[in-house]
């Protein structure tokens, strides 16, 4: 799959090793290579056109809260002694990178948590 890709990252420094002093016009021209190269290969991948929408600040924020609630009503959390859970729980989620679905995906879950459906019958 990333045979084309390796193959013109490999081209690209071997131009660069040919040169007998490296120039801002040689390192400028490597790097739209290089760039080129990899909106190629995204281009090419399946599942290129489909464009995530980053949750908000505010969204997150708000899921944050929503989580630390949620853990308060189930006994996880002990707001009097919450140690350092939820600065984890942050650091955790924001290595992520969470997604506007993402964050209503967790949301439902913690909804579903606070209030349970019925079980069907």
């Amino acid at each position: 799959m990333f045979e084309n890709l390796s193959g013109r990252l490999q081209q690209v420094v071997k131009t660069l090793r040919g040169q007998a002093r490296l120039s801002e016009e040689n390192i400028s021209d490597a790097m739209r290579e290089v760039r080129m190269a990899l909106l190629d290969e995204q281009q090419a991948m399946p599942h290129a056109g489909l464009k995530a929408t980053p949750a908000t600040n505010d969204e997150v924020e708000m899921f944050y809260r929503h989580l630390e609630q949620t853990l308060t009503d189930i006994g996880f959390l002990n707001p009097h002694s919450p140690r350092r859970l939820m600065q984890r729980l942050r650091r955790m989620y924001a290595r992520t990178a969470l997604e506007k679905e993402e964050v209503n995906i967790l949301r439902g879950i913690l909804t579903l948590t606070q209030h349970p459906r019925p079980p069907e019958e």
